[in-house]
């Protein structure tokens, strides 16, 4: 008792409360946007020379109007989803998404696009972290005229795919396959539930590299109930789980497999066109949601989000029991191959004397 109440008459001779908010606004804006206070002072910076951002900075501050014709005409397209935004130290916000000034859209699409993911795939992964006006336009046109992407487009023609049972929980049920580009193996294993891809340079094609690849995926996430693949039986009975073998003759048996092949290669084949990180690609496509599940591959198996080059919420980064999407990725599977149906021609049978007009290999 003595102690404290010495020390509550020793008090300072001036305190400053408004140095304390500034700490704590500093403090709570680190934590709610995980990137570097570099990039944070840099969209603040553009958010203050943003005309259009400034004055919604100021009426969102001050108080909205009583009526959408009382703002500025420039502004007005905000009142919609008024309650959704807000302003913490400097940067704006609507609900987790950050809006980003003009000045740096551009930098944003190139980062969006870095992995050179489809147009669908891409809006997606933007309304999940990012706000500005027209931003969907703006993905689909910056997009179409990608050269990179229209180079490696894919061709007009399908096999029909075998469809398979989707599993309730992740890492149960795995396609893998051998992936090869610019002489280089890796094995690739694609979770059927999550759609996570796995991916591991092998320093040989021999089944003691390829086990160990496995091995070492397993250690990571644990043993899967089944794996689709095309060989390694023996190994199978070793750790327990059940071997699907797919048709040499029909590839796309093991449907989950081949299709994130070519994903994979296309990958690979962008990355060095454009000169990029190939494991950006596969962090940016792992933290993409998928359509009509609104959850990524990352989300699904780890039950959290990745943190990426792009700047987003703290709170989208928190771990979520997000439960099983089983229903809904069921029906994400029928939607796709009925799209595909409608789409894309089927592959017919080749006769004899028939012109038919190829496509080069890549």
């Amino acid at each position: 008792m003595f102690i404290s109440d010495a020390l509550s008459r020793a008090y300072l001779p001036d305190s400053n409360d408004k140095l304390i908010d500034d700490e704590l606004d500093i403090s709570y804006i680190e934590k709610q946007l995980p990137i570097s206070s570099r990039k944070i002072a840099e969209i603040k910076d553009a958010t203050e020379a943003d005309e259009n951002l400034r004055k919604l900075s100021s009426v969102v501050v001050s108080g909205w109007p009583n009526s959408k014709e009382m703002l500025p005409d420039d502004i007005q397209s905000y009142w919609n989803f008024r309650d959704e935004i807000t302003v913490i130290d400097g940067l704006l916000y609507k609900s987790q998404r950050i809006f980003i000034p003009k000045s740096l859209q551009r930098e944003m699409l190139v980062k969006l696009h870095e992995a050179h993911l489809g147009i669908v795939k891409t809006k997606q992964r933007a309304r999940e972290i990012l706000f500005w006006r027209n931003m969907n336009s703006d993905i689909e046109n910056f997009i179409k005229i990608c050269s990179i992407c229209n180079k490696f487009r894919k061709a007009n023609c399908r096999e029909p795919l075998k469809s398979h049972d989707i599993p309730s929980r992740p890492w149960t049920k795995l396609g893998a396959d051998l992936l090869e580009f610019k002489g280089k193996h890796y094995l690739l294993c694609v979770d059927y539930y999550s759609k996570y891809p796995e991916i591991t340079l092998l320093p040989s094609l021999s089944s003691v590299s390829t086990i160990s690849a496995f091995k070492s995926m397993f250690a990571m996430h644990g043993v899967p109930s089944e794996v689709v693949s095309d060989n390694f039986k023996d190994f199978s009975h070793e750790w327990d789980f059940i071997h699907t073998t797919s048709s040499p003759r029909y590839a796309q048996s093991n449907g989950e497999a081949e299709r994130y092949v070519q994903t994979i290669k296309d990958m690979f084949k962008k990355a060095e066109e454009g000169q990029s990180d190939i494991y950006i690609s596969l962090m940016e496509y792992r933290a993409s949601p998928i359509e009509g599940v609104g959850l990524s591959p990352a989300q699904l198996l780890f039950n959290r989000q990745l943190k990426t080059k792009l700047p987003m919420s703290t709170e989208l980064l928190e771990p979520k029991a997000f439960g099983s999407k089983q229903k809904e990725l069921m029906e994400t599977s029928k939607t796709s191959k009925t799209l595909l149906r409608q789409n894309f021609e089927t592959v017919t049978e080749f006769c004899a004397r028939r012109n038919c007009p190829l496509q080069e290999r890549r």
